[in-house]
């Protein structure tokens, strides 16, 4: 919803315009998005790990395979001013490169995740489907679908795999793909956090 005005004197605005006013002003300034923006990390000697590979002049990526699966990893927190119940986004900012092909690069996290005082379960898995788009050295960006808010509190650790899996039918463009990091996406509390001990209210 907008917020309503009148453009002169006139009839006042009625309780349904000022109800929505209000949400919406509250919704402007309660919330703000914020990003952190995070590089995945080879593991020496575990797993099936990505390579760091020369992208541009002395620029340095990590390359994922076009033909198997390949890993890093991360792990992440959610900041104490993350607001309470609002989702949580991951966005991944890769290139084909000097590829032109068309295709599309399956990215997945599988990750276990405990708030303070919590346990850490099984891991679970989500995807991110990225096109390609055929052009050379683009620099793309693919967002997940939302995790819960329902799901998280301030200050829970996330340990995360992070991978491609070129071998997948999912997986459709044929040449390696190079990632250049890993953004988490959440909003945040203006007004900041009461506490700084769970539960950090």
């Amino acid at each position: 919803m907008t917020i309503v005005t009148r453009a002169g004197k006139g009839s006042a605005l009625t309780w349904t315009e000022l109800d929505g006013n209000f949400t919406d002003l509250a919704g402007r300034t309660n919330e703000a998005w914020q990003m952190d923006g995070l590089e995945p990390t080879l593991r020496d000697g575990l797993g099936n790990p990505a390579q760091l590979v020369d992208f541009k002049g002395g620029t340095f990526v990590l390359s994922f395979s076009g033909t198997a699966m390949e890993e890093a990893f991360l792990n992440w927190d959610v900041p104490l001013e993350w607001a309470p119940g609002t989702d949580l986004y991951a966005a991944i900012h890769w290139s084909p490169g000097a590829s032109t092909a068309a295709g599309n690069v399956r990215w997945g996290f599988e990750f276990t995740t405990a708030a303070i005082d919590g346990v850490f379960g099984d891991t679970q898995f989500f995807y991110v489907s990225a096109p390609a788009g055929g052009v050379a050295w683009a620099h793309k960006q693919a967002v997940s679908a939302p995790y819960p808010g329902s799901a998280v509190a301030p200050n829970q650790r996330f340990i995360i795999r992070f991978f491609r899996d070129a071998t997948n039918g999912a997986d459709t463009f044929p040449d390696t793909a190079y990632l250049f990091g890993v953004d988490f996406y959440y909003r945040v509390s203006k007004f900041g956090t009461p506490s700084y001990t769970p539960p950090f209210t």
